[in-house]
């Protein structure tokens, strides 16, 4: 069970880069310009692609172990 779980872990490492890291470095470069207010949108935009992520993964891997991402 621990390695199937560390794949798991490697594989959602891997796809959510690959899904969200454009939104992530521009709202880093936005933060880096300008302050939060001004970047709330693409904040917003960043942490709707990390739910929306989350959600599939878990949709798509949940069968295979029971799991569940927890949120701060």
């Amino acid at each position: 069970m621990g390695k199937l779980l560390d794949k798991l872990k490697q594989i959602y490492d891997n796809e959510i880069r690959k899904c969200c890291d454009e939104k992530r470095n521009k709202m880093i470069l936005c933060l880096k310009n300008d302050d939060e207010f001004v970047c709330k949108n693409k904040i917003n935009d960043f942490d709707k692609c990390i739910n929306d992520y989350n959600n599939y993964f878990t949709y798509k891997y949940s069968h295979m172990v029971k799991f569940e991402i927890y949120k701060k």
